[in-house]
This record gives C-alpha cells, sequence and structure tokens, in this order.
C-alpha cells in the first residue's frame, strides 16, 4: 500500500507534533517560551501582511516540523519507513522554497 506524503503530513504529524508538546516538560519549555512567542506574536502577524514575509515564516515552519520530526526518530516513536516519507517530503517542501524566493 503506498501513501501520498501529503496525506502523512496532514494525518499524522499534527497529532505526533501534539501528543509531544503534553509530554514536554515545563523547565524545557519554559527554556523555550521567548523564542515560542517570538514565533507566535512577533512573527504572525507581519508575515500575513507581506508575501517575502509569509516564505520565510514557511521556511521556520518547515524547520519546526523537521525538529519534530527528528525528535520523534530518537524518542522511537515513529518507523523509519514513515519518517523517511516525511523527511523526503519536508526536503521537496524546502526545495519549493528555495525555488520560489
Amino acid at each position: 500500500m503506498e501513501l501520498d506524503p501529503k496525506l502523512i503530513l496532514f494525518l499524522f504529524l499534527p497529532p505526533l507534533v501534539y501528543s509531544s508538546a503534553w509530554q514536554i516538560s515545563w523547565r524545557e519549555f519554559r527554556a523555550s517560551l521567548r523564542p515560542i512567542l517570538l514565533l507566535a506574536i512577533g512573527l504572525v502577524p507581519p508575515n500575513t501582511w507581506t508575501e517575502p514575509s509569509h516564505r520565510r515564516l514557511h521556511r521556520e515552519i518547515l524547520q519546526a516540523e523537521r525538529a519534530a520530526v527528528i525528535g520523534l526518530r530518537d524518542q522511537g516513536r515513529i518507523d523509519d519507513e514513515v519518517l523517511r516519507e516525511m523527511e523526503r517530503e519536508l526536503d521537496l517542501e524546502e526545495q519549493r522554497c528555495r525555488e520560489e524566493g
């Protein structure tokens, strides 16, 4: 059975990231609070106004997704085949971002 990588990213990644968010320690969360707030408050509104900023935010989100995938791999919570598909899709999306801007 062959799955579309976009389907994997749409259906499987968000619940995995969500569950990982519930499992993060408060110490790690507090240590990361400043970058979280900068991304949530400082970058989102300006990036909705300009197209180049939108592309930059998209690249930042891709980097966060890649970090989440690596975290899942390190925890042994993701199958190697699914991991390869997710990484391949992230690579393709990053390539599209580079080509666009």
